[in-house]
């Protein structure tokens, strides 16, 4: 087993010399500046190779090369996107990264409702609550047909949730979802 951390890439608060000195030698990481469907060149990947390089780490891991919404639905130009995937499949294992890991969810790819909990030790984890991410679809996304999909009670806990965010925790909440909203 080979200690490895995920790195959200450059833009990421964890810097690639913590996670050296976390006693990593592995990163685990993608190239969330290309959108969903477009295929990861070879210069692309290698370029992000080179900066977690410099830091005497190695990119072992690709979490993860996204799914589009057409390939999920087999709809649309779900053929070209499957195609696209394939080329980058390709593309990353031509560059000495074997290991790709996949979301298959819909939408949002994964989703956590806060990275931030503070556990007992002081430490931090992210969590998933299911008020959180109604609230989110029902109330800041406005979801067509996402009442369609909840029963009375999930979409009274969530009206109830977002009754009690004020404008910081919803702006948080955004965040947290924005960036893979802004790539569909």
């Amino acid at each position: 087993m080979k200690q490895s951390f995920r790195w959200f890439g450059p833009n990421d608060p964890v810097k690639l010399n913590y996670i050296k000195q976390a006693g990593a030698i592995n990163v685990v990481s993608a190239l969330h500046h290309i959108s969903n469907g477009d295929v990861w060149t070879v210069e692309e990947i290698k370029k992000r190779k080179i900066l977690i390089e410099e830091e005497s780490l190695k990119w072992s891991v690709v979490e993860s090369l996204p799914i589009h919404e057409d390939i999920k639905k087999v709809s649309g130009s779900y053929l070209f996107y499957i195609n696209n995937y394939i080329k980058s499949l390709i593309n990353l294992s031509s560059c000495g990264i074997k290991t790709v890991c996949y979301n298959f969810m819909p939408v949002l790819d994964w989703t956590r409702t806060s990275v931030e909990k503070k556990l007992d030790d002081g430490s931090k984890t992210m969590v998933f609550n299911k008020d959180a991410l109604n609230a989110f679809d029902l109330f800041i996304v406005n979801r067509k047909k996402a009442k369609e999909s909840l029963s009375k009670k999930e979409i009274d806990d969530a009206k109830s949730y977002y009754k009690h965010l004020d404008s910081s925790q919803v702006e948080i909440l955004t965040k947290r979802h924005y960036f893979w909203l802004a790539r569909l």
